[in-house]
């Protein structure tokens, strides 16, 4: 039975899915079937599968996940970056026979929400009727009902106190099995990045000296609202068939755009007001992980 030996475990939108590829690629790892397994995630979350997860299908229903095709592969992984949110996944994880490490990819709090926010409102339907950001964080802060049924978005202010999620991981799993990486630091220097990266997982670094970082997962914008909704509907049906990937393609030629609607002066306002509160969090996790936070000080992050 083959089951990880890394777990890529947060955070929503930093980067997740690339990575997982990343790794994935290189010749002496092997991620799972299915990027995001979802299998620890608690009953509570918009992503919980009542099919698929451990308190049903235990260890061997989580192998299925993992067919061994490179079978002298040194790294086995998955990437599901809600399970940092994720009881169920704290409390599961570190026992499994592999004894898996963790890896948290973060990216300065603000950028992360805006990334959120955009993602659930183009390349989903979840926030309908032209909301903008900063009607949302107003609908964030006042724990609004029409953000009810999906935690990323309802939770989005507290799930970026990034130092009170970890923390409990620590605790768990001790400070040698997990690493915390910055999506910043990739962005500058992929290559950089991986290397370190791979000499903390015992992979041979040089594979990432002509590689060429496809990005995955990026957030787009639907210009029509009728189109993309037909989308999310249809794409549900036909996502484990040979059909998906031709007809993505050709969706997003005829109706998105990669780049982002523009922020008006109230939505650089609330994102200024927001980057305020997340200065002492950012302070804490700076100090329990050694991490050098300065380019989430001295970005620009109205994107």
């Amino acid at each position: 039975m083959a089951l990880p030996n890394l777990i890529i475990a947060g955070a929503p939108k930093c980067g997740t899915s690339s990575m997982f590829q990343w790794l994935a690629d290189h010749p002496q790892a092997e991620g799972a079937s299915t990027k995001e397994v979802r299998y620890f995630v608690d009953a509570d979350s918009h992503v919980f599968d009542p099919s698929n997860n451990f308190a049903t299908g235990g260890a061997a229903g989580y192998a299925r996940f993992f067919p061994v095709s490179k079978p002298k592969a040194k790294i086995r992984l998955e990437a599901t970056p809600v399970y940092i949110y994720q009881k169920s996944a704290l409390n599961a994880l570190p026992d499994l026979p592999s004894r898996p490490r963790f890896l948290f990819l973060l990216r300065e709090p603000t950028r992360q929400i805006l990334s959120t926010y955009r993602y659930f409102s183009n390349n989903w339907t979840y926030l309908k009727g032209g909301v903008s950001f900063a009607e949302y964080i107003e609908l964030v802060d006042a724990g609004s009902q029409k953000l009810r049924g999906n935690e990323l978005l309802s939770n989005a202010i507290e799930n970026v106190r990034y130092a009170a999620r970890l923390a409990p991981w620590r605790d768990r799993v001790g400070a040698d099995a997990m690493r915390v990486m910055l999506l910043e630091d990739i962005e500058r220097d992929p290559a950089a990045a991986m290397v370190d990266l791979a000499g903390w997982l015992g992979l041979d670094p040089t594979f990432y000296r002509d590689y060429g970082f496809p990005l995955e997962n990026a957030t787009y914008r639907a210009r029509n609202a009728w189109l993309q909704a037909a989308n999310v509907g249809l794409r549900g049906l036909i996502a484990k068939t040979p059909l998906y990937k031709p007809l993505r393609a050709v969706y997003r030629q005829i109706n998105t755009s990669k780049a982002p609607r523009p922020l008006a002066p109230d939505d650089h306002a609330a994102l200024a007001a927001l980057r305020l509160r997340f200065e002492g969090d950012n302070q804490a996790l700076e100090q329990m992980f050694g991490l050098d936070l300065s380019p989430w000080r001295d970005g620009a992050w109205d994107e």
